[in-house]
């Protein structure tokens, strides 16, 4: 018996459900960076599966004007870079690249206080992210 492939949007709505509940939990911050990081990882597994199913190539580096050279890129900026180089897909690449630097911010920075306000605004750009990528996936 094989089994079903996991759904990346049950991640909003699994974060929908914990932000509703935040009060039953002491420590309502590790709620908030809970919601933002899995709200991230519920759009962006969704476009990194489609883009792999459909195999398509990926940057591996881009170059950095700063420093004059090319940087190897991780699996998130490759999928973020590929997006933004598509002109059709450019305005969500920016606003998924806003979600993942919320989802870094939540992750790693233990001094910043990550708030009720972020977490919301984050499962709202989450939840408007997968519904236009549902429209702009065909363009590829």
């Amino acid at each position: 018996m094989s089994k079903r492939a996991f759904n990346w949007e049950e991640l909003i709505t699994f974060s929908e459900t914990l932000i509703s509940r935040v009060n039953i939990f002491p420590d309502k911050e590790a709620v908030y960076r809970t919601v933002i990081n899995r709200v991230y990882y519920g759009v962006f597994k969704q476009v990194e599966d489609f883009l792999k199913e459909k195999r398509v190539s990926l940057p591996t580096e881009v170059y950095n004007p700063r420093i004059g050279e090319y940087q190897k890129l991780g699996s998130h900026e490759r999928v973020i870079e590929f997006l933004k180089d598509k002109p059709k897909l450019k305005s969500f690449a920016f606003s998924f690249e806003r979600l993942k630097y919320r989802r870094l911010k939540a992750d790693y920075k233990a001094s910043y206080e990550i708030t009720k306000e972020e977490a919301e605004e984050s499962l709202s750009l989450a939840k408007s992210l997968k519904h236009l990528w549902e429209t702009l996936k065909a363009q590829i």
